[in-house]
């Protein structure tokens, strides 16, 4: 894993300070997570995707099979077969 530190480049046409990520070690900006529904960690500095997958690596299945989660969806987490049935909702709205 990479540590934590700002990176010492800006990005073009940007005053402001890069990061690099604690999970992908690829340089980022805090800018990034304003157009995710996300906050930016400044402890723990990770890009949008790192900081997403850390979250669902963590966690279980909220629907209730105890199953590892790996999807997060807006009612919480769910696993894949969970995750079929929470599309499949949305497909037969359509």
């Amino acid at each position: 894993m990479c540590g934590y530190q700002a990176d010492s480049h800006v990005h073009e046409n940007s005053d402001e300070e890069s990061y690099i990520c604690h999970g992908c070690c690829e340089p980022f900006s805090a800018s990034e997570f304003d157009v995710v529904d996300d906050e930016f960690n400044s402890r723990r500095p990770m890009c949008p995707s790192c900081q997403q997958a850390a979250r669902v690596d963590n966690a279980e299945c909220e629907n209730g099979c105890d199953a590892p989660a790996t999807h997060e969806v807006e009612f919480g987490f769910v696993c894949d077969d969970c995750f079929e049935h929470y599309a499949d909702g949305y497909r037969e709205r359509e």
